[in-house]
């Protein structure tokens, strides 16, 4: 136990002084708690590969993993979760017309995203930072409630023919990726850092950040973020071996 006159000093305490704190107040504890945060995780996967007749195959697989990680907090309410759940998956289809002439297309995706700083239920507290304690009023783990996701998309076709030692291959190929994220209630909620314990008991903070309106308590601006990009190419590859010795192969036409 630290007491109030060897926490603030005698000047800061007593009948006395300002702040009328009894020196004999205990004011810093020191504890432990021992604690197996939970981490739930599932991760599973399927494929189907079937002939539906002597010239049409498809194939289709998918696979999703995600876990649960619990992030511990002295402060009960303020414990919490971080999320994770990715999927990804493909379809191919492939049509055999001859033993010389093939068509290919295939869709896949790929989507990554999570959330920090889930289900913690006492999030109208600020955020308090004290320079000499070092539990303040953080949310477990440090960051949230935000969420963010960044799926992509590519789609192609291609229809390919030989004709003796000559190949060529005809087709398109595209591609879109995003990635978006709202922060909002993690920056929405008012941080305040304290120099000391003194400090807070003065309501005295030395700063203050994230946005806010002061009068209502609602964000003030939203914060996230928003990106994508896309890609379409069409293409013509063609692969010729006019000796054992020499190849010719890909030759591209048209990228956007």
């Amino acid at each position: 136990m630290v007491s109030a006159q060897t926490a603030f000093g005698s000047a800061n305490c007593g009948p006395e002084s300002s702040t009328d704190i009894p020196c004999n107040l205990s004011v810093i504890d020191e504890g432990n708690f021992a604690a197996s945060p939970l981490y739930n995780a599932l991760q599973y996967n399927f494929r189907v590969d079937e002939y539906f007749t002597p010239k049409d195959r498809l194939c289709l697989s998918y696979y999703n993993d995600s876990f649960s990680q619990q992030q511990l907090s002295p402060r009960a309410n303020l414990q919490a979760e971080n999320l994770m759940a990715n999927r990804y998956g493909q379809v191919d289809y492939t049509h055999t017309f001859s033993s010389k002439l093939l068509w290919e297309s295939s869709f896949a995706f790929a989507s990554v995203g999570g959330a920090n700083g889930q289900n913690a239920t006492d999030l109208k507290v600020p955020d308090i930072s004290v320079s000499d304690v070092s539990e303040g009023f953080s949310v477990g783990g440090g960051f949230g409630p935000g969420e963010y996701r960044g799926p992509m998309y590519n789609w192609r076709s291609v229809l390919t023919a030989a004709h003796g030692k000559h190949t060529i291959k005809f087709g398109y190929d595209g591609a879109k990726g995003i990635e978006h994220g709202d922060f909002t209630p993690n920056y929405a909620r008012p941080s305040f850092v304290f120099n000391n314990l003194l400090a807070l008991v003065q309501d005295n903070p030395v700063s203050e950040s994230r946005t806010y309106n002061p009068l209502t308590g609602q964000p003030a601006s939203q914060r996230g973020l928003w990106w994508a990009n896309k890609s379409f190419r069409v293409l013509i590859c063609m692969s010729t071996s006019p000796t054992f010795r020499l190849t010719i192969s890909r030759i591209e036409l048209g990228s956007i």
